[in-house]
């Protein structure tokens, strides 16, 4: 997963779509790594799951919202 997110701090992408649930890593804390990196800021994460948890949702928007603009 550090590929991945070493990937996107590099090429600074406008929107990344990513799983919520991953082998290595979970969405929510590549999305809290990438956001927490200050040459993303214009970067936007967008997370998905076919999982019917609510904890998700909550966890992933603790990490900040979807769209700050």
């Amino acid at each position: 997963m550090a590929l991945a997110i070493d990937f996107v701090v590099r090429t600074r992408p406008g929107v990344v779509l990513m799983g919520i649930r991953m082998p290595v890593m979970n969405g929510i804390d590549v999305r809290r790594r990438i956001l927490g990196d200050e040459r993303c800021v214009d970067v936007r994460i967008l997370i998905l799951t076919t999982f019917d948890l609510d904890e998700y949702v909550y966890a992933a928007r603790q990490v900040g919202p979807a769209d700050s603009s």
